[in-house]
């Protein structure tokens, strides 16, 4: 039961960093379309009782930075954060956002979960740290850079 919901918690963390990074980068101003690189590294506070269980190289892994590359098209800023949300757990809600300049926060209220993000954009990247923190008060923080790269693959 511990390693399903350690589990649970990481694959939460990595769907909303990989999940919602395109359909953040379509709220920010000048981004342009292209192949990004994504760096990911999460912090997931586990539970005493759930650390112990788990092998020192399976925590060691758990907070190696992951790295993956994605194309962003022209539909994907034109989609927004709400085409992003669609996609993903249809639970959850933003019940607040902001943006000044080329800052860019937000709240999602999920089912589960609550998630804050605060990203700032510029020209061909950006930066964010997203907190979500469950039910059971298990806090994830997972800190996302990205980078234009080049163009999308044919």
């Amino acid at each position: 039961m511990r390693s399903r919901h350690t589990g649970r918690a990481a694959r939460a963390a990595a769907l909303a960093a990989l999940g919602l990074s395109g359909a953040l980068i379509a709220q920010s101003p000048g981004l342009r379309p292209g192949n990004y690189e994504f760096v990911t590294t999460t912090d997931l506070k586990l539970p005493p009782e759930a650390a112990a269980a788990m092998s020192p190289d399976m925590l060691a892994r758990l907070k190696q930075p992951q790295t993956h590359q994605a194309c962003i098209t022209d539909k994907d800023l034109a989609r927004g954060l709400a085409g992003g949300r669609q996609q993903s757990d249809p639970s959850c809600k933003v019940t607040e956002q902001s943006r000044s300049g080329n800052e860019f926060k937000f709240v999602m209220q999920c089912a589960h979960s609550t998630m804050h993000f605060d990203g700032t954009f510029a020209g061909d990247s950006y930066q964010a740290t997203m907190q979500m923190t469950s039910e059971q008060g298990q806090t994830t923080t997972v800190n996302l850079k990205a980078h234009r790269i080049g163009d999308c693959p044919k």
